[in-house]
């Protein structure tokens, strides 16, 4: 599974902000700003979750793709692989990966529609692992220009292409490293 996203902050980058999800409080993935738990910070979140399908203490990957500015623009990517081994989960911000999970399996089947730019029932958030189901209160307040979901995993090549087309698209400054970035984090 894989999503990209291109989007701009507004003003008022406070608080939990969701810019996508899909799932519910079990199993889903997401892309969201929320405060980062040590600093407060608005940080900008990639997370999949899966309570009721992968192992205890490996249920919730989470990865900070970075701090986020008032009224910039951002994209984002993540990719769920699940073909190989013990399967991955990576972030990417404006073409760089930031990191790359292991121990991430199949997503099991799980309800809920699609929330854009706001939850549509209830999620959890990244930040603190919690259940949360205030829709108004979880309203993104910056402007979504385009979101995109495979089925399948992207490649590095397709990231990059992506990456191009969002620079391109909504002048989107791409920061690439000419290197992988890849931290496999357990």
């Amino acid at each position: 599974k894989s999503f990209a996203f291109a989007f701009e902050t507004s003003s008022d980058i406070q608080g939990f902000q969701v810019i996508y999800e899909q799932g519910g409080n079990i199993n889903g993935y997401s892309l969201s700003i929320a405060p980062n738990i040590e600093t407060g910070e608005p940080t900008l979140f990639a997370f999949a979750y899966a309570r009721s399908y992968w192992p205890a203490g490996d249920q919730e990957k989470v990865i900070e793709l970075g701090p986020v500015s008032a009224n910039t623009s951002y994209s984002a990517m993540m990719v769920h692989d699940a073909t190989e081994g013990t399967g991955t989960f990576t972030g990417f911000l404006n073409g760089n990966q930031i990191a790359q999970l292991t121990k991430v399996p199949a997503m099991g089947s799980h309800s809920g529609a699609i929330g854009l730019g706001s939850l549509q029932q209830n999620t959890l958030r990244p930040d603190t692992l919690q259940v949360i189901s205030d829709v108004n209160g979880s309203q993104f307040k910056g402007a979504i220009g385009e979101v995109i979901s495979w089925n399948t995993a992207l490649s590095i090549s397709d990231i990059k292409g992506l990456a191009q087309h969002f620079n391109d698209d909504f002048d989107i400054q791409i920061f690439d490293t000419g290197e992988s970035g890849i931290v496999p984090v357990n």
